[in-house]
């Protein structure tokens, strides 16, 4: 069984820190012919119409066509790609990002969507696609199941990954609001991740905010079981579907190591953290919905972190692994 990996982002300027590409690499190891990437420049910019996406490549794709038995194409939204029309091998396509905010382009016979929940696959069905599977995350889990808990202490400190990569990207992920949270509350600190992109914006914001004594910035790559005993919580937000992975890695990490979530009821992680109980859901980007969600997980840390810690040993990257073997088989078995 080969699989030929197609991903449609920029790579990122640090390697290792973006969810996506980790998870492409972790399925690449075991199943893969390769890694053909679709867009044609190494930084993003937005004036690139996705239509022409793989474009580049295609005498490549064609070529590494003959060796490999299905592609597997990784895009934050579901987008009907012109090149998808032409690829001959079965094709499975993951929406990354949720289904929910992509626009409602028709579905396509040949293409096998994964979604990241049931509410997601529901909808794809209500759009009229026959072809879809759930599969739920998986990452390489490692040391982070033994760190141990962080006690409660009259500072409450915030991990924020998923750092943004255009400055519209500030607003909509929510690192404003981080900012206001941090100055309205002085128990409140925040480590951030960031990508090497809009660092020094970044540095400006927290300084205009006046907060740089309590906002911590790894500009690098850093290996996270150094960073999570430090923290009592992880932080996602995002004012719409698709601009962030489904299940943002940095909170899958936080709650593999015992902590709880924050996160935006857009993301469709959401639901599972609500039912879970390991973390807190924010119901808008409005400030005062992040606050009251912060001062709640505050307020009933021992519960949330007890949650997170009975939880968080459910994303092997094992069970992800066994779940795409599945699909794979599955589809080139109905192929031949």
């Amino acid at each position: 069984m080969k699989i030929l990996y197609h991903i449609t982002l920029s790579p990122p300027r640090i390697p290792g820190t973006d969810a996506v590409f980790q998870e492409v690499e972790l399925l690449k190891d075991e199943f893969g012919s390769g890694i053909i990437r679709w867009y044609p420049f190494s930084t993003y910019t937005k004036f690139l119409p996705p239509f022409i996406f793989g474009v580049h490549n295609i005498v490549e794709i064609w070529k590494r066509e003959q060796e490999c038995d299905v592609h597997h194409i990784f895009h934050s939204i579901w987008y009907p790609f012109p090149l998808l029309s032409l690829l001959r091998k079965p094709v499975v396509f993951t929406v990354a990002g949720g289904l929910a905010h992509s626009l409602q382009y028709a579905p396509q016979k040949n293409i096998h969507l994964i979604l990241p929940s049931e509410q997601e696959q529901q909808l794809a069905i209500e759009r009229g696609w026959k072809n879809t599977s759930i599969v739920y995350p998986g990452i390489d889990t490692g040391l982070l199941s033994s760190i141990p808990p962080l006690q409660k202490t009259d500072e409450f400190v915030l991990l924020a990954g998923s750092a943004p990569w255009e400055a519209s990207k500030f607003t909509q992920k929510g690192f404003d609001l981080m900012l206001e949270l941090v100055k309205n509350n002085a128990n409140i600190r925040l480590i951030t991740l960031w990508r090497g992109v809009l660092f020094e914006e970044w540095k400006d914001m927290i300084s205009q905010y006046g907060v740089e004594d309590r906002v911590e910035v790894y500009n690098t790559w850093v290996d996270i079981a150094t960073i999570l005993p430090k923290v009592h919580a992880a932080i996602v937000l995002a004012d719409r579907g698709g601009i962030v992975k489904a299940w943002p890695h940095s909170l899958l990490e936080a709650l593999t190591a015992g902590r709880p979530a924050v996160i935006s009821r857009t993301i469709p992680m959401a639901d599972y953290v609500e039912k879970q109980g390991n973390g807190v859901v924010v119901k808008t980007m409005e400030y005062h919905h992040l606050e009251t969600a912060i001062h709640t997980l505050i307020r009933d840390y021992d519960t949330y972190q007890r949650c997170a810690s009975q939880t968080g040993q459910s994303f092997s990257k094992d069970k992800i692994i066994s779940t795409y073997q599945n699909i794979y088989e599955k589809i080139i078995s109905e192929s031949r």
